[in-house]
């Protein structure tokens, strides 16, 4: 771990926050990634690429603040059920 222009960076290029985060917090953070890469902020999750603050995600690239998604892209799957809802409140209405 170290620290580069305001990250924390693992071997994998993941970051974190130096203003949110220790170094200590941050090589945990890192141990709970498993084949993830370039992703900011994250924790606990697996095989993701670029996203930001995702809890619990797997398979997933370029997303934003998910938790528990899996094969997600760009958060399509958070705008599909945004999709739902709508709907539901229209035909509710």
């Amino acid at each position: 771990m170290k620290k580069l222009n305001g990250y924390w960076v693992d071997e994998n290029t993941n970051f974190w926050n130096v203003k949110y985060y220790t170094k200590e917090r941050a090589v945990l953070r890192s141990k709970s990634l498993v084949d993830c890469t370039g992703c900011l902020n994250c924790e606990d999750c697996e095989d993701c690429i670029g996203c930001l603050g995702c809890i619990g995600c797997i398979d997933c690239e370029g997303c934003k603040g998910c938790e528990g998604c899996i094969d997600c892209l760009d958060c399509e799957i958070v705008k599909v059920l945004q999709n739902v809802y709508i709907a539901q409140i229209v035909n509710i209405v």
